[in-house]
């Protein structure tokens, strides 16, 4: 049993590991949808582990592609956000 979960960590890992996802519920339990602050607008939704035990709540806001505020920061997986960001931390109107 052993040896065969471990194929499947392997397996899942060289298959690139998160699921793709356009809103949380798409993803299953203790996983959020969320997106990649360094793929910029091109970035795809992936399932990522919730973050869990204590958090500062420190909110970091970008500017989504959209145009609307995405946030990330602490309580958010490192390096993600809620949605496909610019980089920009405030929106030109």
């Amino acid at each position: 049993m052993r040896k065969f979960w471990l194929g499947l960590v392997v397996v899942f890992a060289a298959c690139g590991g998160a699921a793709e996802c356009v809103k949380s519920t798409d993803c299953a339990s203790g996983y959020s949808c969320m997106y990649k602050v360094a793929d910029a607008c091109s970035a795809g939704g992936e399932c990522v582990k919730d973050v869990t035990g204590i958090q500062c709540f420190a909110l970091e806001t970008y500017c989504g592609c959209d145009g609307s505020t995405v946030n990330a920061g602490c309580g958010f997986s490192a390096g993600y956000a809620t949605g496909p960001a610019t980089g920009s931390l405030l929106c030109q109107k």
